[in-house]
């Protein structure tokens, strides 16, 4: 599969399989308590570059670096404190790095709104070194 994990492939998948409801979603309660976690399932200390872009205004509302240990979870964000007041439309995205380069290109991103439907985001630095988002949505 050429530089394609079957893991990321199938989160792939399911994220697209999400999409289609996302345009239900319009219809739930406004609620922007959704928090942000980096969890390392890889086997050695990583590095995430993580941020957060409302999709209104095209505005940056968090970006951080930061380190994790195998097998630690971090708490990063939480959509709140990006002060919505109704219903709006967030782009997470994360891009592990290494020591030797402040980029590896290895980017992944999502689109999630502030309303009920959705869950929190977990990024998840995976066992083969890859990167990916998940969230529930209903």
């Amino acid at each position: 599969m050429s530089g394609l994990t079957r893991r990321a492939l199938l989160g792939s998948a399911g994220m697209f399989a999400a999409a289609g409801c996302v345009f239900e979603s319009k219809t739930s309660s406004f609620d922007p308590d959704h928090t942000i976690w980096l969890e390392n399932g890889f086997d050695e200390k990583q590095t995430a570059h993580v941020w957060v872009v409302r999709k209104a205004g095209d505005e940056t509302v968090f970006e951080v670096t930061r380190q994790v240990g195998p097998a630690d979870t971090a708490e990063l964000y939480n959509l709140e404190r990006a002060g919505p007041t109704d219903v709006e439309t967030f782009r997470v995205c994360a891009q592990l790095l290494d020591a030797s380069s402040s980029d590896t290109g290895y980017k992944q991103c999502t689109t999630v709104e502030t309303n009920e439907c959705y869950g929190n985001i977990h990024i998840q630095i995976q066992k083969d070194g890859s990167v990916g988002i998940t969230y529930a949505i209903c």
